[in-house]
């Protein structure tokens, strides 16, 4: 009897919770339909909000984001510095289609791959409402809140939607897990419950490391899964210097350091015998001239004019003169030829040492690229002693 009061309880109780859910079902689905409708609203005003980055040199070009926004109180728009450094020609288009004209004007964060560039429009003229910054984005979100990212994605001039939440916090970054692509650089990352930007989409890195792949006790010391490929943001709120730049300034700096990256590329190409280093005129010169000289090195006991150039600490040719002498080629004529071109290669690479450590780079990632070669440059150095 007892058995049969338990199980007729049991039956009640979940008569209960199903009348109980088909009451509440309602609610809940009327509740999420207004939060869809709300976000979709959202949505709305800030895409339009967020603008299409062409960047280009010659026949080279990138794609971006960037968006609108409020900095003391003057318009700009934020991207991130990797997607506008270097570049001859930047144009900024919303959805519209009509180019934002730019005032020449860039700010630069110290510390963060973060720039805003100044524009000669009023935003609010063409129906443009600038995102909000989050002041504090460590006080006011949290790891698991909801964000979407908004960017041209693939570079395909076409904003999409990503949406996804913050997995974690860091200075200066915050890792996201919402999938980002190539193009979405610089996109705003917008906290859903606020409607403010907790960052810029940066970058997607793709980890060697696998759970799958670890064994049993190397799984149970890792705190947290460990995804293929991670997403993280740059914040705004950690940044804590601002400098300003003429824009033409900022691009000959970005310039001055492609160019310098580029040569001592086609160097390091010629130490590993790659083709490629024959599009420097100064390494093909060097070459060119010495090989000149072993192939003409069978003409023993002849005439020939002998050139002496006069160089600086650079290599760069200051003075030149002329004589006719008697040739008769030795070891020490091989050797002498050897060291002169071996001499070229050092004044090149030290030529192009010296351009970066002039510079005055501006921002954290012109910073970054100029350290990182001019230590590229000291490993040729070395290199270059086994010639």
């Amino acid at each position: 009897m007892k058995m049969n009061l338990d199980i007729l309880l049991g039956l009640r109780i979940i008569r209960f919770l199903i009348i109980c859910l088909f009451c509440i079902s309602p609610i809940l689905v009327e509740q999420i339909k207004a939060e869809e409708e709300a976000t979709s609203e959202i949505l709305k005003e800030q895409k339009m909000s967020v603008f299409l980055i062409s960047a280009k040199t010659g026949n080279d070009g990138a794609s971006g984001t960037g968006f609108a926004c409020k900095y003391k109180g003057n318009n700009y728009i934020a991207t991130n510095l990797h997607v506008v450094d270097g570049f001859d020609s930047l144009s900024i288009i919303p959805q519209s289609g009509d180019k934002i004209p730019l005032s020449g004007k860039i700010i630069v964060a110290e510390d963060a791959d973060i720039c805003l560039l100044g524009v000669n429009i009023k935003f609010e003229d063409i129906d443009i409402v600038p995102l909000q910054f989050m002041d504090d984005v460590s006080a006011g979100s949290k790891a698991g809140d909801k964000i979407i990212c908004l960017g041209n994605s693939l570079g395909a001039g076409v904003i999409t939607t990503t949406h996804g939440t913050i997995k974690a916090y860091g200075q200066p970054r915050l890792e996201i897990e919402s999938p980002v692509v190539e193009g979405n650089s610089g996109g705003p990352i917008i906290h859903l419950e606020t409607s403010s930007v907790v960052g810029l989409v940066t970058e997607a890195i793709i980890n060697e490391v696998k759970l799958d792949k670890l064994n049993e006790a190397a799984k149970k010391s890792v705190d947290s899964e460990l995804a293929e490929v991670s997403y993280f943001g740059h914040r705004v709120d950690s940044v804590k210097k601002w400098k300003s730049y003429a824009f033409t300034d900022f691009q000959k700096t970005g310039k001055k350091i492609k160019n310098a990256e580029l040569g001592l590329t086609r160097t390091l190409q010629f130490f590993t015998d790659e083709d490629d280093w024959r599009e420097d005129s100064r390494l093909s010169n060097a070459w060119d001239k010495y090989q000149k000289f072993i192939d003409s090195s069978d003409k023993v006991n002849t005439k020939r004019t002998e050139t002496t150039e006069y160089v600086n600490e650079y290599g760069v040719v200051m003075r030149r003169s002329s004589q006719v002498k008697g040739f008769s080629v030795s070891e020490a004529d091989y050797e002498k030829a050897r060291q002169l071109f071996r001499r070229e290669i050092e004044w090149k690479i030290l030529a192009e040492q010296k351009i970066l450590t002039d510079l005055t780079p501006a921002g954290y990632l012109q910073i970054h690229e100029r350290d990182m070669l001019i230590e590229f440059s000291k490993k040729l150095l070395i290199l270059h002693k086994d010639l």
